[in-house]
């Protein structure tokens, strides 16, 4: 099976889903290819990452139970339609049916903050300002089917982002494809977002104007993440704070970040 076709049944396979020869050919196939183990991880820990969450939260016993069965539901269509990151999304927004529940009566927006408050709880407070945004907006987000035309995409951008496609669309890894670029709000933060997709997994790069103290040091590159499910790298450059995050290992993470600076700093002078 080719890469592609191993990341379409990963969510399967890790459900105990897949025939018997399906489920063979995955797992050897993750003994060799450190890129599709890689995003195993990951995404294991991702799983495990809601379940915490889920066991956090002051809610009756029975909805913990809900909750691990609503992640690995056997017969949940919701990760066979659009994969694992938007399932699991589904799970934290499905924690709406704690609001039934609980005596605080809590928004899916509390309820989405609470999950990116656990994810970033350890990670540098400069980087975890890109981290934040990337999974506001592009983990809890349905993408439309078939992706957009590049070309339609780049000619409805404003310029800030039509400069930043042609850099993501080089540097990404092989497979993703730019399916969204815009700009973007969040917490009284503006961003210029590009987010690439491959199968279930995401890329985003990230660009907003640091506010006073924050910053990196000079012109070197940070990075963190990788054994969380998500990684984070950044730099700043011309006023700006630019960030990748993906659910790729910590590795490539800040390799493709490190390809796309030349370019990068140039687009943004």
């Amino acid at each position: 099976m080719s890469c592609p076709q191993i990341l379409e049944k990963l969510d399967r396979y890790l459900d105990g889903e897949l025939p018997a020869g399906d489920a063979s050919a995955v797992s050897r196939h993750l003994e060799t290819c450190h890129e599709c183990a890689a995003v195993r991880t990951n995404r294991t820990a991702l799983r495990e990452r809601m379940r915490r969450l889920a066991r956090d939260a002051d809610v009756p016993a029975n909805m913990h139970t809900r909750a691990d069965a609503r992640i690995d539901s056997e017969t949940a269509p919701a990760y066979h339609r659009r994969g694992f990151l938007a399932a699991a999304a589904a799970v934290v927004l499905s924690f709406g049916a704690y609001l039934s529940w609980r005596s605080t009566h809590r928004t899916d927006a509390e309820l989405e903050k609470d999950y990116i408050a656990s994810v970033v709880s350890d990670i540098p407070p400069v980087l975890s300002i890109g981290l934040r945004q990337h999974i506001h907006c592009a983990v809890f987000r349905h993408y439309p089917n078939p992706a957009p035309d590049i070309d339609e995409l780049t000619r409805t951008a404003d310029a800030q982002c039509a400069a930043l496609i042609p850099v993501m669309r080089q540097h990404v890894p092989r497979g993703f494809q730019v399916v969204m670029a815009h700009r973007c709000e969040y917490e009284g933060r503006q961003y210029t977002h590009v987010i690439a997709r491959h199968g279930v997994s995401l890329i985003s790069l990230l660009v907003t104007r640091p506010r006073q103290g924050e910053g990196f040091k000079g012109t070197s590159m940070d990075s963190a993440g990788g054994d969380r499910g998500f990684s984070v790298a950044g730099f700043e450059t011309s006023g700006y704070l630019v960030y990748v995050v993906s659910d790729l290992n910590q590795l490539p993470n800040y390799s493709t970040l490190d390809a796309m600076a030349p370019a990068l700093r140039t687009a943004l002078t």
